[in-house]
């Protein structure tokens, strides 16, 4: 009875066709599988540099935050809160506060100025930036060509989780 069926005997007939296309379905389904084990780690290693990328941008954001916190002591003339913020090396420098207000806050910062801060450079967690000073146009109504003595660099460092700023 079963070989006069007629589905036992198409199956009887095309036995090869239908084992090629049964091995054609599983390497495809196998195929598949591999693109998409392939895809999530790519996918995944994106996810990662989009986050490195988001922290450092963080990071930059909270290095400039802290600079600019450092140069408005200096603007606002307050050396006990700017001399709080600078490393060892910068401290072996200005020995005291007054020091520093004499030598660096003084001279950069005498009259009302504004100020510009440009990343240049990091090597070894050390973070080199360029402040440039300006008089500040807006309160004393002048326009100073020679800005080359009013700037000078800073490299920032981490210290003990906290921020220092060693002056050059």
């Amino acid at each position: 009875m079963f070989g006069t069926h007629p589905f036992v005997r198409f199956l009887n007939q095309n036995r090869r066709q239908i084992r090629i296309t049964i091995i054609i379905v599983i390497l495809v389904f196998i195929l598949i599988q591999i693109l998409n084990k392939i895809a999530e780690k790519n996918l995944e290693k994106g996810v990662q540099d989009q986050n490195k990328y988001s922290v450092e941008a963080i990071n930059e954001n909270e290095r400039q935050t802290f600079l600019k916190r450092f140069l408005n002591y200096c603007k606002e003339e307050n050396e006990s809160n700017a001399y709080a913020l600078l490393s060892l090396n910068a401290k072996k420098i200005y020995k005291t506060e007054d020091e520093f207000k004499q030598k660096f806050i003084s001279k950069y910062f005498a009259n009302d100025k504004t100020y510009s801060i440009n990343f240049v450079s990091e090597n070894n967690e050390k973070y080199s930036y360029l402040v440039k000073i300006k008089e500040d146009i807006l309160s004393t109504g002048k326009i100073t060509q020679n800005q080359a003595n009013n700037q000078f660099n800073i490299i920032l460092e981490k210290q003990d989780k906290d921020y220092k700023i060693d002056l050059n």
